[in-house]
């Protein structure tokens, strides 16, 4: 370590001595002035130089050798002036930057010193990948479907044995939700239980044409009031999917194999952001694709139990012939008759009584000359 950073000290001592040295005579008070700042400069950069190698992490801020000998080179026929405050800067970045160096070996740092740009995109990778065949997918159906029952049975006893049968056949059950209902007097109504089943394919119309018919023996045919079935092709869907993501493993072994070979901090960071986007597209595709393969390899049927209400309407009457009953009833439709016509009287009355009194006034003040007009026309009839 010693010997690393006394050599290029001794070439830049030496440097700027041959810059300072005069041709005749002795130092003049600027020379001497200048030559006692580049050896204060020295001494700094010397005890910067031991601290940072003295530290856990000072095998960073060493500078390399070639670095050092450079910068000795542009210092030679230099003013002195101009060399000491570059001096200056190299052991402040030294001692301040050091929190910002990135963590790359002295292998990587001397290719790329030399390099004169980008070692990226100025080559074409050959990664070798297999195109997706689409062929392969077999067809992929979602089937789902609905089936209500009401029962007179207990619908937590025939909810406990749909759930048993759905595991005999390799499901199992996603979510069930149970409604107590309410209380009327002594009697519990409104009773129900919702399941979501998830049935595997093969066996979901065999189990739905089983439930259908009876559920554990609790329940009949007659207690079915509706099933629905409906199939959704998702094969399109998931080639889709796969396809992209084929592709996008492609890029992913391209962006790698271009990590490997990149030399510069600003190339690896770059194609780590290009790889990170790239592995996020290529992760949201897999998922896509799991749960495709998922939905298609359980179908799911929703399964609603209901208790049917114990309340029913009566038995219809049947009457007897009762002689006595008979004529009760004749009596009261006798008396319902008489009332009616009784009311009709009244209403008559009523609402004649006002037509009769203008009929009185009319013959009272009409009456006269009319009977005089018939009398003269009787009169001139016989005259004649």
């Amino acid at each position: 370590m010693r010997e690393r950073i006394k050599k290029p000290c001794e070439e830049i001592a030496i440097n700027m001595g041959a810059s300072l040295k005069p041709s005749k005579g002795p130092l003049s008070p600027k020379q001497k002035l200048v030559g006692r700042v580049a050896l204060g400069l020295i001494a700094c950069y010397l005890v910067t130089a031991a601290t940072a190698a003295s530290s856990p992490r000072g095998n960073r801020l060493v500078y390399q050798e070639g670095d050092m000998r450079s910068f000795a080179r542009s210092s030679r026929g230099a003013p002195a002036m101009a060399a000491a405050p570059e001096m200056m800067m190299m052991a402040e970045d030294a001692a301040m930057d050091e929190p910002q160096m990135m963590r790359t070996s002295m292998k990587s740092a001397r290719y790329s010193r030399g390099a004169p740009g980008s070692s990226l995109g100025g080559e074409i990778l050959d990664v070798e990948t297999k195109p997706f065949d689409a062929s392969s997918v077999k067809t992929m159906l979602v089937r789902t479907g609905t089936l209500r029952i009401e029962t007179d049975a207990d619908v937590d006893k025939v909810a406990n044995a749909a759930t048993s049968q759905v595991e005999a056949a390799g499901g199992f059950v996603e979510s069930r939700q149970d409604n107590g209902g309410y209380l009327d007097g002594d009697i519990r109504r409104g009773q129900n239980v919702r399941l979501t089943l998830r049935i595997p394919v093969e066996k979901y119309a065999s189990l739905l044409q089983d439930f259908r018919k009876s559920i554990g023996g609790l329940t009949s045919a007659k207690d079915v009031e509706e099933t629905t079935d409906r199939v959704r092709d998702v094969t399109g869907e998931y080639v889709d999917n796969a396809a992209r993501a084929s592709t996008l493993e492609a890029t992913r072994a391209q962006l790698q194999a271009l990590m490997s070979r990149a030399d510069l901090v600003k190339d690896v960071l770059q194609v780590q952001r290009e790889l990170s986007s790239v592995v996020q597209q290529l992760e949201a595709r897999k998922a896509t694709m799991q749960r495709l393969s998922a939905q298609a390899s359980l179908s799911t049927l929703q399964l609603t139990l209901s208790k049917r209400d114990s309340s029913r309407p009566p038995p219809p009457f049947e009457r007897v012939w009762s002689p006595s009953k008979t004529v009760r009833r004749a009596f009261k439709k006798l008396i319902r008759r008489t009332q009616r016509l009784a009311d009709g009287v009244i209403y008559l009355f009523v609402f004649a009584a006002p037509l009769a009194l203008v009929a009185l006034l009319v013959v009272v003040f009409c009456g006269v000359p009319l009977r005089a007009r018939l009398a003269d026309l009787a009169d001139f009839s016989a005259g004649k």
